[in-house]
């Protein structure tokens, strides 16, 4: 058996259900319902490639994954990690990204079921085109920004200014 790639969170006895947030945030996301969910499912929360606790999918050793973070390549590392954890088929509870992997998972036949909440990537060719161009904007807005990220992390404000964008605290 190998080890998990993602960092994670299991809790409870009982059929498996995967628990996937959406990109920006982490499986904190679902805290307040693992009790709950735990009490009837074996359940997995996991943080996707470069989201809190998870490194980034271009340190994913295994050269088969590629290290651009696609919808497959994201796949590719759940699937391994449900191998290492000896889950092949599993429930999927995923928002935003984590549904658009349930479905993936889903179409790959490692799903027994699937609620996806606005899962993303579904729509047509022109909103690619904007979300491609957003995710764009965003990754070269955070290399920029990449050297001031922990003095701005350090205050109330700049941890707001950061995470503006997702959620803030």
């Amino acid at each position: 058996m190998t080890v998990p790639m993602l960092d994670f969170d299991r809790a409870g006895a009982g059929e498996p259900l995967l628990l996937l947030h959406g990109i920006g945030t982490t499986r904190d996301d679902f805290s307040a319902l693992m009790p709950r969910l735990a009490a009837e499912f074996d359940v997995l929360a996991v943080d996707l490639p470069a989201h809190g606790d998870s490194p980034p999918i271009d340190s994913v050793t295994d050269p088969a994954i590629g290290s651009v973070p696609t919808v497959a390549a994201l796949t590719d590392v759940l699937e391994a990690d449900l191998d290492a954890h000896g889950l092949h088929r599993v429930h999927i509870l995923g928002n935003s990204l984590g549904g658009r992997l349930g479905i993936e998972l889903a179409r790959r036949g490692r799903a027994r079921s699937v609620v996806a909440l606005a899962p993303s990537g579904l729509a047509g060719p022109p909103e690619r085109v904007y979300l491609g161009l957003l995710m764009g904007s965003a990754r070269i807005i955070t290399r920029s920004i990449r050297p001031f990220i922990g003095t701005l992390a350090r205050s109330r404000a700049g941890r707001a200014a950061l995470l503006a964008a997702f959620r803030a605290r």
